[in-house]
């Protein structure tokens, strides 16, 4: 991502997830500067180099539109040059990541509106994207006002979910609750109180150690 004719604004522009997922990586590499990776569903991934800054952490669930960082030149390829360094990857050996920054990497081409966009050195000028990327909402009855942790492991409180009826995005294994039985699922959710989301017990559901289920009766996706 630059930004013409001048370039004025590039260092520092807020880059967004393009849709939800995990964020599998987040660190500082002597190459790639500042390196976010996000696994989305699908087995499909995308990675961002060289950014001035990095807004989320490794195993944090993000809602496409998230704010990961902003453009930059770090690391020792950024060439001192502001832009974004950014791959698109398919775990192709199905072992739970992708390689990336390497001519043997596990890229795919950028796909948008069913145009691919790849090659080297090349430039393509004001490409928009309509793809549909929006995380899907499963809706299910809690019986509780539930409190919401920062992760399905994690014992730190981040706001709360209302009892009665709400959405949920994905589920995911952690830490045993007790709530009128236990369960070791947890949900990915926005939130009515504290932080914008977090993570609560399926136990809220009523239906005990069960993998959980929407009001449809359709199991809830992993993240």
């Amino acid at each position: 991502m630059v930004k013409e004719p001048t370039q004025h604004g590039t260092e520092g522009a807020a880059l967004l997830a393009p849709a939800s997922g995990t964020v599998v990586a987040s660190f500082r590499h002597d190459n790639g500067g500042h390196v976010v990776q996000i696994r989305h569903t699908g087995r499909h991934y995308t990675t961002y180099l060289h950014m001035k800054y990095r807004s989320v952490s490794k195993g944090t669930w993000i809602a496409k539109g998230t704010k990961i960082g902003a453009v930059g030149k770090t690391g020792k390829l950024g060439n001192n040059h502001p832009h974004l360094h950014y791959e698109q990857g398919y775990d192709k050996n199905n072992n739970g990541s992708v390689t990336w920054g390497s001519p043997a990497a596990e890229r795919v081409a950028a796909s948008f509106n069913g145009k691919k966009y790849t090659g080297k050195l090349k430039q393509w000028d004001n490409v928009k994207s309509a793809n549909k990327c929006a995380p899907k909402k499963y809706y299910v009855t809690t019986k509780a006002a539930a409190t919401a942790y920062a992760s399905p492991t994690s014992k730190k409180a981040v706001g709360r979910l209302g009892k009665g009826r709400s959405y949920v995005f994905c589920a995911a294994k952690g830490r045993s609750f007790s709530y009128k039985g236990t369960s070791k699922y947890w949900l990915y959710t926005e939130l009515d109180s504290g932080s914008k989301s977090g993570w609560v017990s399926a136990a809220y559901l009523g239906k005990g150690g069960a993998r959980p289920k929407d009001l449809a009766g359709r199991h809830i996706p992993y993240c």
